[in-house]
């Protein structure tokens, strides 16, 4: 499985290496590539769509506020330009909370790049790092390696596939749940307990409790693990990205915590994922042994592009410029087309 890797430069020990102190201060610029005149349509849906929770509405403010400090920042060419910085969390984010495509629902973050970028992440990201982090400390949690090698068995036992890293992060199981989530969660806590009572880990645990006072919950290892986790996952994102930024045709255009996007004119083929997998290995504490694929970005909701039938006539709020370039995205889905020729504008309706 391997051990932690002591001849890294700059890492002599793990908490020394990927927690807290590396790279603090290095700053990735992304351009991110947004197609602008989808922006106005995908405002009118966030403004006017309603729904059930109080969760959700936040999350639709928010997702109004960023779409319209996207369409503010963005540049005629079409890029958002971006700073990520790594926060005491462990993981990448916006300098000043400037608005970026990592924040945004993953529906309306798709929509805006899914004709320029394609998305590359890890594998089973989080249940793939503990569970290796667990191997080389000699710690068993045998579930969580079974689910590593075969998630597919225990999805099939929960109809929400995340039940499985939430239980690793705390949550706990409920009456009626199947047995085998009840044994997981149990072999988690043991295993989480035995980790974090190591002296190499006492530092972590430490502003993990912290963190978790400061957030007012009360299951303190499962912010703990989640900090662990953050770390472990930034540290592979980077070490990929660093990799990639030497390759001259692979830009990265954002930066999504588990992954990040690349133009996806470059291609990136099987063997591009399998070198950039060997050089984090190379270059991670604890040799992470991890498997990165590509997704398309084009698997969203298609109907968010549309305002709803009794929410047609709404038109969302901005100048003459922005609505106008909202009824026309609106017309060219409806299938009309609008053709100039000198000074004359043939509209052609479809049948």
């Amino acid at each position: 499985m391997g051990r932690p890797n002591q001849d890294f430069p700059g890492k002599p020990s793990f908490l020394d290496g990927i927690i807290f102190e590396e790279k603090a201060d290095e700053v990735w610029i992304c351009k991110e590539q947004i197609d602008t005149a989808k922006l106005p349509k995908l405002i009118l849906h966030a403004k006017t769509k309603t729904y059930g929770t109080e969760e959700e509405q936040k999350r639709r403010d928010r997702d109004v506020i960023l779409l319209e400090g996207i369409q503010r920042n963005t540049s005629k060419g079409g890029y958002n330009v971006v700073q990520f910085k790594l926060k005491d969390c462990g993981r990448l984010y916006p300098v000043d909370d400037a608005p970026s495509l990592q924040s945004l629902s993953k529906d309306y973050r798709k929509v805006l790049c899914c004709l320029t970028d394609t998305d590359v992440d890890i594998v089973n990201c989080h249940p793939t790092l503990l569970n290796h982090v667990l191997q080389c400390e000699k710690i068993a949690f045998p579930l969580l390696s079974e689910y590593v090698m075969s998630r597919e068995k225990f999805w099939a036992l929960h109809p929400n596939k995340r039940r499985w890293t939430e239980l690793i992060n705390g949550s706990r199981p409920q009456e009626g749940e199947h047995e085998t989530v009840h044994n997981f969660y149990g072999q988690a806590r043991g295993a989480l307990l035995k980790l974090f009572g190591l002296p190499k880990f006492e530092l972590l645990f430490k502003k993990g409790c912290e963190r978790a006072a400061a957030k007012g919950k009360a299951d303190q290892l499962g912010t703990c693990v989640s900090l662990l986790l953050s770390h472990c996952e930034r540290e592979c994102v980077t070490a990929a990205m660093r990799f990639l930024k030497k390759q001259t045709k692979f830009n990265i255009n954002c930066v999504v915590h588990d992954g990040f996007h690349v133009k996806a004119k470059a291609n990136m083929s099987k063997g591009d994922l399998e070198r950039v997998a060997r050089t984090v290995e190379e270059n991670t504490c604890y040799r992470f042994k991890v498997q990165f694929a590509t997704k398309s970005l084009d698997d969203y909701d298609k109907s968010i592009l549309h305002a709803e039938e009794g929410e047609r006539g709404v038109a969302p709020e901005g100048n003459d410029y922005e609505n106008a370039k909202a009824f026309l995205a609106w017309l060219s889905d409806e299938g009309h087309v609008l053709y100039r020729v000198g000074k004359e504008v043939w509209w052609y309706r479809p049948p």
